[in-house]
Parts: C-alpha cells; structure tokens; sequence
C-alpha cells in the first residue's frame, strides 16, 4: 500500500525517485497510482466528450488545458515535481489546470449565446 507521506527513509539509505507515476507508487502504492491514472482518464474522458458541444472560445480554452496536462503527464515521465509534496505550487498548478477545464465545461452558455 506505499509507505505514505513524510514516511520516506532518511535520504543517505534511499535514492528517490525521478516519476510521478513512481513516486505516486511508492507513498500511495499501487492502489493509489491506479486511482490516480483513473482519475486522469475520467477527466480526459469528460473534457473530450464535451469539446464539441461547447461554444467555440470555451473549446479553445478547454483544448489548452487537455494540452497542459498532457505535457505535464509527460514530463512527469522522467520528473516528479508535480507529485512532490514539497513542491505543493506545482500540484496546485497540475489541480489547478484540471479545474480550470472542468470549469469550462460546468459554466452556463453565455447570454445570447445558441
């Protein structure tokens, strides 16, 4: 089940690691990770079905945020600081840009808008 937040041996025994998918493996274990990729999937899932039936800006938007996560999920490959706990800024940036994409899909039509 992963060895939890803060709970990491000292760093002169261990090397940390260099993914997000394998940092998430190592505090939350393998139920976390799958959560996590299940989680990601859903909201990719949501935000691709709803592309075509937004107004176009508001498509525009949401592509961008499909785009910044993408780029993160690939950088974090070989990088973990958007799982780093001591680097909360950069998880808030990752959480932060997947509200934004569900905000644009939640928001009501503009006035005037058909």
């Amino acid at each position: 089940f992963g060895i939890g937040f803060g709970q990491a041996p000292d760093i002169d025994l261990t090397a940390g690691v260099s993914s997000i998918y394998l940092a998430i493996a190592q505090r939350m274990g393998l139920v976390g990770l799958v959560a996590f990729m299940g989680l990601v999937a859903a909201w990719f899932t949501t935000t691709l079905r709803a592309a075509p039936h937004v107004d176009p800006e508001r498509a525009d938007w949401l592509l961008g945020t499909q785009a910044a996560l993408i780029a993160a999920l690939v950088v974090g490959i070989a990088d973990h600081y958007f799982f780093n706990i001591e680097f909360s800024h950069m998880v808030a940036l990752f959480w932060g840009v997947a509200g934004l994409g569900m905000a644009m899909i939640a928001l009501p039509e503009p006035a005037g808008a058909a």
